[in-house]
């Protein structure tokens, strides 16, 4: 069973693509709740996953709490993170490895992810990914694809090969004000050619780096297409 948190609303970027519609707001699940809910999950299933989002997961007062409460429960966990945080909080994560991580994109070179991101963005990214990688924590990236990085899908797919991430999570954003008011989203027609550029890219021989289309399941195991990607309206 896989438990997903959103831990806090509260975010240090503010992404023009987010469906959070207030990430200033510092409003979090209180950490004795999520103790609640993974007791009465392994009560009910037995063994569970916890999944942390947001906002920013890592900018949760209690996260410190939170983590070892999935420690001593043999709970394992799994989070999505900008990356800012992640260098202040290894001494945590060195005392409880995550089961996994994604990082998240905006652009596959430093000019066009912290145009969108903030100076210094892209360089906590990749800082985020070495510290994981090089303790044989399985980390992935999650790209964001619209007008802006269009052209970088397939640097991107190098860019976390070389990184050494298991995965490369494509994303096709949902339209929002602040997307809709810079004109950034890609038109229909468009998303198909992404779909196939991302199937083509992951069809090359020697390629270690599983590369796919994002919909918001798990890490891991096979996704379907929704209908508009399988053409079914």
């Amino acid at each position: 069973m896989l438990l997903g948190f959103a831990l806090t609303e509260h975010c240090n970027l503010r992404c023009p693509h987010c469906i959070r519609d207030d990430v200033t707001t510092v409003r979090s699940l209180d950490a004795a709740l999520i103790e609640s809910i993974l007791d009465q999950a392994l009560d009910l299933y037995g063994a569970v996953t916890a999944s942390f989002t947001g906002g920013e997961p890592l900018l949760h007062p209690d996260i410190d709490r939170i983590v070892a409460a999935c420690a001593a429960r043999h709970v394992p966990y799994r989070f999505v993170s900008n990356g800012w945080h992640v260098r202040r909080l290894m001494p945590l994560f060195d005392r409880h490895p995550p089961e996994a991580v994604r990082l998240s994109l905006s652009g596959a070179t430093r000019a066009v992810h912290d145009a969108e991101r903030g100076r210094e963005s892209f360089r906590r990214v990749l800082l985020a990914v070495a510290l994981f990688t090089s303790r044989r924590i399985p980390a992935s990236l999650s790209i964001v694809i619209d007008r802006r990085d269009r052209h970088q899908l397939r640097e991107a797919a190098d860019l976390a090969e070389g990184l050494g991430c298991v995965r490369l999570h494509v994303i096709l954003p949902q339209p929002v004000p602040g997307s809709v008011a810079r004109d950034s989203d890609l038109p229909p027609e468009e998303w198909m050619a992404v779909r196939h550029e991302t199937e083509a890219i992951a069809r090359e021989r020697g390629r270690r780096t599983v590369v796919a289309l994002d919909y918001g399941a798990p890490f891991d195991g096979p996704e379907s297409p929704c209908e508009t990607f399988a053409l079914k309206r």
